[in-house]
């Protein structure tokens, strides 16, 4: 980790130009983090806007996965909106799983601590939201998590004609 703070990398913006950042929609790369095993990637289609006040994201994530693991016990995760640079990171997280590579070190991505959650951001994204789990629900094997708006972050005109 280079930064020691989010602000030094990214210009904080408010929950509600967060949305923003994912138009238009992209895959997202979503980050946990574990105690035991560190920080892992993964990467998802399945999330949407969920409301506004709170302001709240839906995340879809397999019983099969680390992720999901991470998430119920940690009850948080980031959204990171890819930079271009990151098609390594979104292919890779989208077929290995942590539990047979840590993705962040073998890639070498860059990561800045989370001020609101203890899950860290990707420097070389266009943008981070972090997020609180406030509500889940299982459908299918998979665990729908409501994550609250705690920061959102996007790198200086990253939304350059979005808002």
């Amino acid at each position: 980790m280079t930064a020691q703070d989010p602000t030094e990398l990214f210009d904080e913006i408010s929950e509600y130009d967060s949305k923003a950042l994912f138009k238009p929609k992209v895959v997202a790369l979503v980050v946990s983090n574990s105690e035991e095993s560190g920080p892992n990637l993964m990467t998802a289609s399945w999330w949407m806007l969920a409301g506004y006040n709170p302001f709240r994201y839906l995340l879809a994530v397999s019983h099969k996965t680390l992720t999901h693991e991470i998430i119920e016990e940690s009850g948080e995760f980031v959204l990171a909106a890819p930079s271009q640079g990151m098609v390594d990171a979104l292919t890779l997280s989208g077929m290995v799983s942590g539990r047979d590579i840590d993705k962040i070190e073998h890639l070498g991505v860059e990561t800045v601590p989370g001020q609101g959650v203890d899950v860290p951001l990707l420097a070389n994204a266009t943008g981070n939201i972090e997020c609180s789990v406030m509500e889940s629900f299982e459908f299918m094997n998979c665990s729908y998590y409501f994550g609250e708006v705690e920061h959102a972050y996007v790198t200086p005109g990253g939304l350059d004609g979005r808002i």
